[in-house]
């Protein structure tokens, strides 16, 4: 599970960077790649020690609901590019690592 969570942002932030054609998530889609870099980014934040795990459970399912609407809206049209494809990672990491994480009781 702590590896996905780790891989999640990686994964997107590497998608959203890299330049195909001179297309580039951070410059075509701004405020959705923002979106997706904070999702992102609370993956690693339900990692933190020391937290209630019920409300790190209830973050990271809020943040991974978010990439999996980001994912339909923005990524699905282009999946077939390799940022796409980075970003279909990093969604399915987020996914799995909730439901490895507790997201099924």
């Amino acid at each position: 599970m702590t590896w996905a969570r780790i891989l999640c942002p990686v994964f997107v932030l590497v998608g959203l960077t890299i330049s195909q054609s001179g297309s580039m998530g951070w410059t075509d889609y701004t405020l959705w790649a923002l979106f997706a870099a904070v999702m992102s980014l609370a993956q690693l934040v339900t990692l933190l020690k020391g937290r209630d795990p019920e409300q790190m459970r209830v973050i990271a399912m809020i943040a991974t609901a978010a990439l999996v609407a980001y994912w339909v809206v923005i990524v699905l049209p282009g999946i077939s590019s390799n940022a796409g494809f980075l970003q279909t990672l990093g969604v399915g990491c987020a996914g799995v690592a909730a439901w490895l994480g507790g997201a099924r009781r």
